[in-house]
């Protein structure tokens, strides 16, 4: 597909792996390239200011770059799932925390809200960690304890190794309790998963594959819940 700036004078194409081309006086905001999408992107079109543009996948993902915003999107949940682990997965090795809010100290809230909102789950920049979990409850997603098996794209709460208040203590769900959180970007069949969060030792990281319940050795926490997002 292709989209052509409010002037005229340049114009985008888009690849079917989300990869973006620009030319004359369009200019480049992102792309889903190299981030293994879902679906196959179909086209894109450009804000009325041609400082943004959206991407729109076969199975109806919307990804928004530069200014242009993102309001939603007709997603399954299987479907949304793949594409949060697919977008947090581009993500491993950066640095900069103000890619995802505007904070840049505990930065894995924004990191977690900013890949579930390209993913098209529709949470608003989410600062503090138990924020993510107190917003899915919110919005008609689940919390699930810890014992549960999640499912790709689900968010990790963590807490302090040994600690006692876990789902479903509705009350420990806040901060500074929660001290962190995290994104499953794969389930292996033995239980294991592996995670890639936000503001974990300075950057994007992938850790895993690890069993859950010796996640301490990792983290020096264990987990609270696993947080699913509305379907």
């Amino acid at each position: 597909g292709m989209a052509a700036t409010a002037t005229g004078r340049g114009y985008w194409e888009v690849a079917s792996d989300g990869g973006i081309f620009s030319f004359g006086s369009a200019g480049f905001a992102g792309s889903m390239g190299g981030q293994d999408v879902a679906a196959s992107v179909v086209g894109m079109a450009a804000d009325a200011a041609g400082s943004g543009y959206w991407e729109v996948g076969a199975t109806g993902a919307v990804y928004a770059f530069g200014a242009a915003p993102f309001q939603g999107a007709m997603l399954t949940r299987g479907t949304t799932g793949a594409t949060i682990a697919a977008i947090a997965s581009g993500q491993v090795g950066s640095t900069d925390p103000y890619a995802y809010g505007p904070a840049g100290g505990t930065w894995c809230g924004y990191f977690t809200s900013w890949v579930w909102g390209r993913a098209g789950v529709p949470i608003p920049p989410t600062g503090p960690a138990a924020g993510i979990g107190t917003w899915a409850l919110g919005a008609g997603g689940t919390v699930l304890p810890p014992s549960a098996t999640p499912a790709v794209g689900d968010a990790v709460l963590w807490v302090g190794a040994g600690t006692a208040d876990l789902w479903p203590d509705a009350a420990a769900l806040n901060y500074p309790h929660i001290e962190h959180v995290n994104i499953v970007t794969q389930v292996l069949p033995g239980g294991g998963i592996v995670t890639v969060g936000g503001n974990e030792s300075g950057s994007v990281r992938r850790i895993g594959p690890y069993a859950p319940s010796v996640a301490a050795s990792y983290f020096g926490q264990t987990i609270f819940g696993y947080v699913q997002p509305p379907a």
